[in-house]
């Protein structure tokens, strides 16, 4: 049985709406069926696979809006929750899909603030500043040097023992959780780390920022979906 791709040929919507509710898209791992609770499991080759799920939590470039917080894209599979970018008011974004100590990671692809402004708020979040029990140290994925200047927006050690920070050379790659990840550089005027998820047989290429570029082209390659 073929795959069905239809839901992974675009997100149906990189925008935001008034009612709060960030554009949702599945990406199978194959075809499937729907079970009577809504939830969609698929099979492929006589084994049952959860779906990926992608949430928009904003995508507005530069800065955000009334109606849209700036880049942010949440990524679930098998539990996990991995958070792409975290740009300005997309914690608040967040908090409307996820308690905050449920998140387990972040990827980075830059240092500029429309795409990690907003890991100052859910760190401090996380260490519970205002006294209540804080949450294990969040992973942390991001290019050398990257989060330099959004870590010293609080005072010399005050979120530490939050976050769990990793920083990499884009063209590494790893695992984070049952994701499989790639990176490649960019053409920006700031170091800009493009990523690749594989996980469950399909996989989701996220640019950051960055123009067209061989490296764009090579971790797009047979992608369901591109960022």
């Amino acid at each position: 049985m073929a795959p069905d791709t239809r839901s992974l040929r675009s997100v149906p919507s990189l925008r935001c709406l008034r009612d709060r509710s960030p554009a949702v898209a599945t990406m199978p791992a194959g075809a499937g069926s729907e079970s009577p609770t809504g939830v969609r499991t698929y099979q492929k080759r006589g084994r049952r696979l959860a779906v990926v799920r992608l949430t928009v939590l904003g995508s507005s470039g530069a800065f955000p809006t009334a109606e849209c917080p700036s880049n942010g894209f949440l990524v679930e599979h098998e539990g996990f929750h991995l958070l792409l970018d975290v740009g300005y008011a997309t914690f608040p974004a967040l908090l409307w899909h996820l308690p905050v100590e449920r998140l387990d990671a972040v990827y980075i692809t830059h240092g500029h603030p429309d795409h990690c402004a907003d890991l100052n708020p859910l760190l401090r979040a996380r260490a519970r500043v205002d006294g209540g029990r804080p949450a294990p140290p969040l992973r942390v994925f991001a290019p050398l040097g990257a989060l330099d200047a959004v870590l010293a927006l609080d005072r010399p050690g005050m979120l530490d023992d939050a976050l769990k920070l990793s920083e990499f050379t884009p063209g590494d790659s790893w695992r984070i959780g049952p994701f499989a990840v790639r990176t490649g550089l960019l053409p920006h005027f700031w170091p800009n780390a493009a990523g690749r998820l594989d996980a469950a047989g399909r996989a989701l290429a996220y640019s950051g920022d960055g123009g067209p570029s061989e490296m764009l082209e090579t971790l797009a390659r047979d992608a369901d979906l591109l960022i």
